[in-house]
């Protein structure tokens, strides 16, 4: 375990929900061969391990001549008068963990953190199975996860443990309830009191069970499973856990030994409304995202050309002041044309040329740069900004006439 990289080591952390890098706000993490894939997932593995612990449980060792391996319980959990199990499904979950798909885009949806806090918080006793690890130092398999499963229930609950258990049991982990329920009830041990099964198709007798499940379909009870159908509150299988939540917990608090049928049934029906109202609110709250979603899609054409009219402001002040910059330059020099006209007097004769102004060639060489100008500006502009740059070059130019007008003399103004 020393060896093990870290989610450091991957310059990430779980952070708002997510994982997400140390440095920055990116949420993706990258790996470059199958090799760092693995040890990425043995990191979030102890990530998880360690959330758990940071809430109090512990790890349970099982020890089998040599190897050895572990699951998690809260202090004293044996002695409390209602304990809850928690069964991960099959494949790659691993102890605190419904998906580990899921959980690196939201860590309250596919942990089971929410689960083991809220049983805390009832001061129940809490177990959560770690069927899918190895066992330590013997690579990469041991036995079966089915053996490891029945080892770590057996080394969990002996028959010592008097309270009343309930369990949580998603996808895969269903097969798991459903052997040791059996087990249980052929030895005639009733302290099993509910079997909730989250997406699961496995076969329940002799027990109260119910499946929360993605069909919407209306509560019912399923004679080949044994088990009430429940819609869970979500259509994705990683997502049935923590739709159902709050649910399954309406259900797995007030159920005892002596709950009745007609009970267990009012119990249903009113864990049922309290499925719909949640996904209900979710539905609200994932219209409501798309909603911003689609205002803010539709915003970005508006922000962007507020963006080009900023940068388009920026360039028309530098024109602007071009133009500026030239007009005080045109009348200096007509200023100083004049003078040179008054002192240097023509002299009038038959042979005398017309010559053209230096001024005028000054005026018509500003009128062409005037012009590149305009044209430039103008056909970047939206029709709204072309509009009021036209209104101000406009009012601009007036000023510059009447300037012009009192500046120059009448003989230059051709």
């Amino acid at each position: 375990m020393d060896n093990k990289k870290t989610l450091a080591d991957f310059g990430c952390c779980f952070r708002d929900d997510k994982l997400r890098k140390i440095e920055g706000q990116g949420s993706i993490v990258e790996v470059s061969n199958r090799k760092e894939y693995v040890e990425l997932n043995e990191a979030i593995d102890e990530a998880v391990y360690g959330m758990m612990e940071k809430e109090g449980l512990q790890r349970q060792y099982i020890r089998e001549g040599r190897l050895r391996r572990f699951y998690f319980a809260s202090p004293c959990y044996e002695k409390k008068g209602k304990i809850l199990v928690l069964i991960h499904g099959s494949n790659s979950a691993k102890a605190g963990q419904w998906s580990r798909q899921l959980i690196t885009k939201s860590l309250s949806r596919g942990s089971q953190m929410d689960y083991v806090k809220r049983a805390l918080a009832n001061n129940w006793g809490v177990v959560v199975l770690n069927y899918n690890e190895n066992c330590e130092d013997c690579g990469d398999w041991c036995h079966s996860a089915r053996e490891h499963a029945l080892a770590e229930w057996a080394h969990a609950i002996p028959d010592s443990v008097k309270g009343s258990i309930v369990i949580a049991a998603h996808g895969g982990g269903g097969d798991i309830a459903a052997q040791v329920v059996h087990r249980m009830h052929l030895k005639s041990d009733c302290r099993v009191v509910l079997v909730g099964l989250i997406d699961s198709s496995s076969k329940i007798t002799g027990v109260y069970a119910v499946n929360w499940n993605m069909s919407m379909k209306k509560l019912h009870y399923d004679k080949e499973s044994g088990a009430w159908q429940m819609f869970a509150g979500d259509d994705s299988h990683e997502g049935t856990p923590s739709a159902c939540i709050n649910s399954i917990f309406a259900l797995m608090e007030p159920i005892t030994w002596n709950t009745s049928n007609s009970q267990f049934q009012s119990l249903l029906k009113n864990s049922e409304e309290i499925v719909y109202d949640d996904f209900k609110k979710m539905m609200m709250m994932t219209k409501k995202e798309l909603r911003v979603k689609d205002v803010n899609v539709s915003l970005e054409p508006e922000k962007e050309m507020e963006k080009n009219d900023e940068r388009m402001d920026t360039d028309e002040n530098e024109k602007r002041n071009t133009l500026k910059r030239k007009r005080v330059s045109f009348v200096d020099d007509q200023t100083s044309g004049r003078s040179e006209a008054q002192s240097a007097k023509p002299v009038a004769g038959p042979c005398t040329q017309t010559t053209v102004s230096p001024t005028s060639s000054i005026l018509k060489n500003n009128n062409s740069d005037a012009h590149n100008l305009l044209s430039i500006a103008m056909g970047a502009m939206t029709p709204v900004k072309r509009i009021k740059f036209s209104n101000d070059l406009l009012a601009f130019l007036t000023e510059s006439c009447e300037k012009y007008c009192e500046v120059v003399p009448e003989e230059f103004k051709d």
